[in-house]
């Protein structure tokens, strides 16, 4: 059997070769083959050089050219040129543990599951934070959304996970630039009729200072996609599990919850003030459409207290970037 692994490489000239060895060094069977497609989206650093150079010295490793159109771009290039059974995604600052391919292609066999699942562990240079999971699980579809929603067992990653191919015959990342993982996997969920969970850690996420995803760096509005992702959750919801209304509800509002926290943590509260208000607004029309309790809304009303709360954790973060960088300047010296 094949598994193909898609790598979108973007100006990561210091990370990606410890992406791809990781890949390289995967304990699989003798009748697995992998197949690594490192798209390069259109790089301006040295990235392609360090991708060339392993591709001479790996022949499974494909080095396909295009120019910049965002991580989902560089996705669909490579899910067209796969050719795997099994495809699965990392992102070029990341890395996988060695069983990553093994595990989840040893449930997916032994459960006849369409996805497999495994932990994640953010690497913040200096220290990991696991994310929380379950002990070895296999859920059909509801049971699926339902973990979705209301734990961080799933995730809206596809970074984690390990998927049969046909999945992806009629399916493609929206070419946004930002969370379109999340709107991929609410294109997904119709067709997945049973997913399993290895109940292990395989995926390392490198949280490194100064991606555009770091809070303490500006609020980025690509974080707003976020929205659409959960209301289109949430209609998926209505018409096949009405009885998981509230999950969704309550989904839509963390949700809302979470860009508000968002905006007052990047210290850029005075310039997206009318957004903050906005989403506020949008929330307790949301709650109040859908007969929720107010209690959802009442700490989040742009208080001192829920401002205090949340400039302390972009001030821890800021301190977790400081000492991150100053970790990367002893590593080159």
């Amino acid at each position: 059997m094949k598994v193909s692994i898609i790598v979108p490489v973007y100006n990561t000239e210091k990370y990606i070769g410890k992406c791809i060895e990781s890949i390289i060094c995967q304990k699989t069977e003798s009748d697995t083959q992998v197949e690594i497609i490192l798209v390069n989206d259109g790089s301006t650093d040295e990235s392609l050089a360090v991708c060339e150079k392993y591709a001479k010295e790996n022949p499974n490793i494909i080095i396909v050219n295009s120019i910049n159109g965002g991580q989902g771009h560089a996705r669909n290039i490579g899910l067209e040129r796969a050719s795997g059974e099994y495809i699965s995604f990392i992102d070029s600052d990341d890395w996988v543990l060695p069983d990553f391919i093994a595990n989840m292609l040893q449930k997916l066999d032994q459960t006849k599951a369409e996805v497999a699942i495994c932990g994640m562990v953010r690497n913040h240079y200096f220290f990991d934070s696991k994310i929380p999971i379950p002990s070895e699980s296999v859920w059909n579809n509801k049971q699926l959304l339902i973990n979705y929603m209301t734990t961080p067992y799933v995730m809206g990653s596809v970074c984690n996970k390990l998927f049969k191919r046909e999945l992806w015959n009629n399916v493609r990342f929206p070419e946004l630039r930002g969370r379109e993982d999340e709107a991929v996997i609410q294109q997904l969920f119709p067709n997945i009729k049973s997913a399993v969970h290895t109940g292990t850690y395989g995926y390392v996420q490198f949280v490194r200072a100064g991606s555009t995803e770091r809070r303490g760096h500006g609020f980025s509005r690509v974080k707003l996609q976020s929205i659409e992702n959960v209301l289109k959750c949430k209609e998926y919801v209505e018409e096949q599990y009405p009885d998981l209304i509230d999950n969704a509800n309550e989904l839509v509002v963390s949700t809302y919850l979470m860009l508000m926290a968002d905006i007052i943590e990047s210290f850029n509260f005075r310039a997206e003030n009318q957004l903050y208000i906005s989403l506020y607004e949008n929330m307790k029309r949301f709650v109040l459409e859908n007969n929720m309790s107010i209690d959802y809304i009442k700490d989040a009303k742009p208080s001192f207290k829920f401002r205090v709360k949340n400039i302390i954790r972009g001030l821890k973060d800021e301190v977790l970037d400081a000492i991150s960088k100053i970790c990367m300047v002893k590593e080159t010296i």
